[in-house]
């Protein structure tokens, strides 16, 4: 998945769940500052954070995800998606 396609999928999923985009793109200097991990698929344009009008259940929100190359990573403030099958990339800046 490229940046092109990973953006158009996360307004799709962001708009079928009435979502809002809160971290997408973020320079080494920023994922650093936020606790980002090395390798971030942030650190690519290929994640954003969101939060929810309403908060969908886990489950719905796979289904949606996973029909659109997505993957949700549900965490305490706000849910994280990315390409699936993403690993962090290992020659990234990020040290």
């Amino acid at each position: 998945m490229n940046v092109a396609s990973f953006a158009a999928a996360s307004l799709t999923y962001c708009q079928e769940f009435k979502a809002s985009q809160t971290s997408g793109y973020r320079t080494h200097a920023h994922n650093l500052a936020v606790g980002g991990k090395r390798g971030s698929p942030h650190r690519f344009g290929l994640a954003d954070d969101v939060t929810y009008d309403e908060l969908p259940p886990l489950d719905q929100a796979q289904k949606v995800a996973n029909l659109l190359g997505l993957e949700v990573i549900r965490e305490d403030t706000h849910d994280h998606i990315q390409p699936q099958g993403w690993v962090n990339h290992p020659e990234s800046d990020d040290a």
